[in-house]
């Protein structure tokens, strides 16, 4: 597989050169200042041949300045210099790391001052866009506990700066995190003042446990209404967002499950299980990590089952619902949930906390996260806690163990720090430990269990907290996924959009050393591919990208390319769907990994992956898209 990939990849780069780097929507986030020469080259080289002319990097003050007044740019320079030689625009952040003299730099202004007067004004002429702290809203970026007003005065003050050095820069906001909300931190710079000090504002939404449709187009408009109320109007960039594919190590996943339902008293050659399909909602169990197929009994029978069906289902036909690896649920469908339990149901809760997200749909059709802690738990009658929830709580685990009853379950070590308990049991209901974590000090908890009601709920709860699998996915998910996102954000009006990262540092196997498109080695990864024909049929320079959602189940995403041909990308949401199509003339349609296709006739089926439909320019007239019910 790699050796076709590398043949695939190395022929995409034949594709014309780069239009002006300054025109492109198309950047990459790599670590090129941190590395060897050779492999700064080697990797700046094959992100511009993929057509991707937009590099983010860290200029990281903690090298450049390690003592005070002791300056060295042999790191950056090059890394700046090569980008600068090849055409490349860069945007720097500002500091990247920070010594640990002047931590925080926002209580430490004197030196912040001296540091970004020497950068920009060494690289005046060479560098025109400066993002102002990467995810300044965490504490380690930002060096203190965050405080949007503190980061509003130093952002103001640097913008004034640098603008004074060079008018012709732009200065963008800090890309936020998404790991915690980042729309009460704008709020707050907002409202302290930081419009008209940035140029750009920034984004970092990862979409790590949805596919991109549900959460980033709601996303984007949340954030452009947000900046309407305070009269901010400059366009939105996306300079960090990503898939890790790290190995899943779903061993102990399977083995758990396996074991559970087994006391249950399923066998697997006559186990049938239900998977969520609801296209409304746009969930699904089997979505962008963790899947049934992972864990599941090998022989057992996948059903698909849309929230309204699950009303109906009868737990005798089918009497296993896996909800999907993730902690994010729409709440208003939880009653269908509690309605199976009391009905006699199974679930199963593959890793993670349950409902600790709330998944609320809004006019538009589309989702905000709210985070809502333990809200929705206990008429499921299960209960956790945390060292975030029980002081004393430990962090860190000695080692995990299969409970008494299950002595020949075996397990491998994984890191969990999220722990069962049985307080929200009712009347007959009983909590079976099927593994426990151990830490010093004597302590002991579950981190999977098996919960059987015999309550006002009937059914059972089989339920693992750990991470496992829960942010990563397959390879080929990545590669269908990236230009999901991309065409996505476009078609929602951002500006530029960065992916993180262009090559995989693979030093572990969590799912930080994952990210990137490109395996350490340099070997593609079918995202690489992916990405180089996203440029391939939609280069810089033709018309916007105007995104539609078709029926329930899919997306479509139009433009025309700068020599007049029309190109329509197509694919389904969470599951294949069956289109129909008529209108415009199709020449030719291509995969998202750059293969030709079959012309669609009147009616065919569209995966999770886009294909590319192509009109010559000669072709006239609208191409018309519908769901077939």
């Amino acid at each position: 597989m790699k050796t076709v990939l590398h043949l695939i990849f190395a022929a995409l780069f034949l594709a014309p050169a780069l239009a002006a780097a300054a025109a492109t929507p198309y950047g990459m986030a790599a670590h090129l200042s941190r590395m060897s020469q050779p492999e700064m080259i080697r990797e700046l080289e094959g992100m511009l041949k993929s057509g991707y002319g937009f590099i983010r990097f860290d200029a990281d003050w903690g090298a450049i300045e390690r003592e005070p007044g002791k300056w060295d740019y042999s790191r950056l320079d090059p890394a700046i210099d090569a980008c600068v030689k090849r055409g490349a625009e860069v945007l720097l952040i500002l500091p990247g790391t920070i010594p640990s003299h002047a931590r925080p730099p926002f209580r430490n202004r004197d030196k912040w001052r001296k540091f970004v007067e020497r950068t920009v004004l060494r690289y005046k002429g060479k560098v025109r866009y400066y993002e102002i702290f990467n995810e300044v809203d965490c504490a380690g970026p930002w060096g203190d506990t965050p405080s949007a007003e503190n980061y509003t005065e130093l952002l103001r003050e640097t913008y004034a700066q640098i603008k004074k050095i060079d008018p012709d820069s732009t200065v963008l906001f800090s890309g936020l995190s998404d790991f915690n909300d980042p729309f009460p931190f704008w709020e707050r710079a907002f409202r302290a003042g930081a419009g008209g000090s940035f140029d750009g504002i920034n984004m970092h939404p990862y979409q790590m446990k949805n596919f991109p449709e549900s959460r980033l187009i709601r996303q984007i408009a949340r954030l452009r209404a947000l900046m309407k109320e305070y009269r901010i109007d400059v366009p939105i960039w996306i300079t960090e967002f990503g898939n890790s594919t790290s190995p899943f190590r779903e061993g102990f996943t399977r083995a758990v499950v396996e074991a559970g339902l087994k006391k249950l008293g399923f066998k697997p050659e006559t186990l049938k299980y239900a998977v969520i399909v609801d296209d409304e909602m746009m969930f699904y169990t089997d979505g962008v990590n963790l899947r049934t197929s992972d864990y599941m009994p090998a022989g057992a029978t996948r059903c698909e089952v849309s929230f309204a069906g699950l009303e109906t289902l009868s737990p005798d036909e089918c009497p296993v619902l896996a909800l999907p690896g993730s902690e994010e649920f729409p709440g208003v469908k939880l009653p269908s949930i509690l309605n199976w339990l009391r009905r006699g149901g199974t679930v199963i809760l593959p890793n993670s906390l349950p409902f600790y997200f709330d998944l609320v749909q809004r006019e538009d059709g589309y989702f905000d996260r709210i985070q809502v802690n333990k809200k929705y738990i206990e008429p499921f009658h299960i209960d956790w806690f945390a060292f975030w929830t029980r002081p004393g709580t430990p962090q860190l685990l000695r080692k995990i163990v299969p409970a008494p009853e299950f002595p020949d379950l075996k397990i491998r070590q994984v890191d969990s720090i999220r722990f069962i308990s049985n307080a929200n049991c009712r009347g007959n209901d009983r909590m079976i430990p099927l593994v426990y974590a151990q830490a010093e000090g004597g302590f002991q908890a579950p981190i999977a269990a098996l919960f059987c009601f015999d309550s006002d709920l009937k059914g059972n709860f089989l339920w693992l907290t750990n991470n496992q699998g829960s942010v990563s996915c397959s390879e080929s998910l990545q590669a269908a996924l990236f230009v999901r996102h991309y065409l996505v954000a476009l078609g929602c009006g951002v500006q530029h959009v960065f992916y993180y990262r262009y090559r995989a540092g693979e030093n572990d196997k969590g799912p930080e050393a994952h990210y990137g498109i490109l395996h350490q080695d340099f070997s593609p990864k079918p995202a690489a591919v992916a990405a180089a024909e996203l440029t391939r049929r939609n280069p810089p320079g033709g018309t916007p990208v105007k995104l539609e959602r078709i029926g329930r189940g899919a997306f479509r995403a139009d433009w025309k390319r700068p020599d007049g041909t029309s190109v329509c990308a197509v694919w389904a949401i969470g599951h294949p769907v069956q289109l129909k199509w008529s209108g415009r003339k199709i020449d030719k349609a291509i995969s998202h990994l750059g293969k030709a296709v079959p012309v669609p006739e009147s009616s065919f089926t569209i995966d999770i992956a886009p294909v590319y439909l192509e009109s010559l320019p000669g072709e006239t007239g609208e191409l018309f898209l519908a769901e077939v019910k």
